[in-house]
């Protein structure tokens, strides 16, 4: 979408929509919030992983921090000792990161929209009984997806480091290709607003 700047004398008129509301600067201050305690909850655990323990830095005791393929690298009892091995686990780590995007940017908001609105008390796309099966085999596959997920990544860092990756590359193109369907419009400082 372009980016439109309109400046309106005495910053009010009919056409633009209300100045954001105490809740929408609350809403914006909790993101923050929770952006910055993440970010520091992930320092405070890799300084743990990295610097806390002293196997770190002899590679033999420590078989998580290795990288790449080799003899004691065992992916859900399969062992991941050549080249070949290590490319097909990643393709297959990557289709399972483009499954999750897809259930969290298609799926869920479905289910959310339809299931958890309160404001939407009659349904007419989903059966009762569709709507409930679809829903909760949604929440099944993705928790027993996430258990594998998690025996993978704790099998060497690399693996856990490239999955995150496919995973942010991914959702980053979803995000994108949301966002470009939406207008944003903001106060400026001058009294008009930005769209």
């Amino acid at each position: 979408m372009a980016e439109i700047k309109l400046e309106v004398a005495g910053g009010d008129h009919d056409d633009f929509p209300p100045a954001p509301s105490h809740q929408k600067e609350t809403n914006k201050l909790l993101l923050k919030w929770c952006l910055v305690g993440n970010s520091i909850i992930i320092v405070l655990m890799s300084i743990a992983v990295f610097c806390v323990d002293r196997d770190v830095v002899d590679t033999t005791a420590s078989n998580y921090l290795r990288a790449g393929w080799n003899d004691s690298l065992n992916i859900i009892g399969i062992s991941i000792d050549t080249a070949w091995k290590y490319l097909v686990a990643q393709v297959f780590i990557a289709l399972v990161e483009i499954l999750d995007v897809g259930m969290s940017e298609i799926a869920y908001p479905i289910i959310t929209l339809v299931i958890y609105n309160e404001d939407k008390k009659i349904i007419d796309n989903f059966s009762r009984r569709e709507l409930q099966v679809c829903a909760n085999l949604t929440y099944l596959l993705s928790n027993i997806r996430a258990v594998l997920t998690i025996l993978v990544s704790v099998a060497q860092i690399d693996i856990a480091i490239l999955r995150v990756i496919y995973g942010q590359i991914l959702s980053m193109c979803a995000i994108n290709r949301m966002l470009k369907h939406k207008t944003f419009i903001t106060r400026l400082p001058t009294g008009g607003i930005e769209e």
